[in-house]
Formats: C-alpha cells, structure tokens, sequence
C-alpha cells in the first residue's frame, strides 16, 4: 500500500457529524465529476465507493451504480447517478475562470470537508521521508484554481502545473 492510500485510509475513518459537512465532502468527493446537465460520473478509489454512494442517497436521495474501471495503472470505481441540483452546482464550478465552492460549504468546518473529500478523490502526498510533495490533480484549469484559492485561504500556498488534459495543485517539500 502506497504511502498516499494509507493517507486516504486514515481520513476515511475519521468521522465528519455536521450534515452541512458532509454534503461539503460529497462534493469534494466530486470534484472530478462530469455532467451532461443532468448524470454525474465521477471515479473514486474502490474504497471510497460505499460510503460515497450512501451520501449520495443521505443528500440526493438517489442510488448511485458503481461499475469498476481501469485506465492504465489507476483502477477504482465510477459512480453514476442522475440529479439535476447537483449537475448544476457541478457544472457552475466550470462557468468561470476559477471554480467557487463556497455554494457548498455553509460552515467554517466545512471547506476543510470539501479539501479532505478532494484529496481522496483525486490527492497524492509522498511519504516525507523520501522528500514531501502534496498534489490534487484536477480536471481542468478552473477546479485547480478554485482548490488553489480554497488552500490560499487556509493559508497554504500551492503552485499550479499542467499535466496533459488536468491539472495540478501542488506543493513540495521546498515550500
């Protein structure tokens, strides 16, 4: 088990109480998602699909399938569930330069939420005894930037790069 798996492992056994929170992880755990107006699909590690599909019931009241993928060496699950409130909160993420996610976070508590579910979803962190680096690999330019804005308010500084049709939110061990 990579050093990032064992990350996510822990934070998926720590509880989150506050309903407004766990929407605001939901929607982290979304942040890869895609939309035709009104199906969402979105991938997850294997381990992250149960709970996810039971959120998505708690706030959408919805079932989610999951159907297995594998795309070179990343394997997991692909959720797939229709709800128009939620397709449309997703795609207002892409309808300016920088996605904002204050729509989902109600609480102070809750933009820590909505980062952690990001990290799970699509976050990488080395182990720091081989040199630290933390990095969100984001769909497009404008949820990088919304997640670099979001970690900018909690007083972390993250650089942005390109990687192929994504990008990425990063930091390393010299920042």
């Amino acid at each position: 088990m990579s050093f990032s798996e064992q990350v996510k492992e822990e934070l998926q056994e720590l509880q989150i109480k506050p309903m407004c929170c766990r929407r605001a992880y939901l929607f982290g755990l979304m942040i890869g998602a895609q939309t035709d107006g009104e199906h969402i699909v979105f991938r997850l590690p294997t381990a992250f699909a149960e709970h996810a599909t039971a959120e998505i019931k708690r706030h959408f009241g919805r079932d989610a399938q999951a159907r297995p993928y594998v795309s070179g060496r990343a394997s997991g699950i692909e959720l797939h569930f229709a709800s128009a409130k939620c397709a449309a909160q997703i795609s207002a993420w892409d309808a300016g330069e920088s996605a904002d996610f204050s729509a989902v976070c109600k609480c102070p508590q809750c933009t820590f939420a909505f980062l952690r579910g990001a990290f799970c979803a699509v976050g990488t962190v080395s182990d720091p005894a081989t040199g630290s680096h933390l990095e969100f690999k984001c769909p497009n330019g404008a949820r990088a930037l919304g997640v670099q804005t979001n970690l900018a308010g909690q007083g972390v500084s993250m650089g942005l790069v390109l990687r192929g049709k994504s990008t990425g939110v990063y930091i390393k061990n010299s920042q």
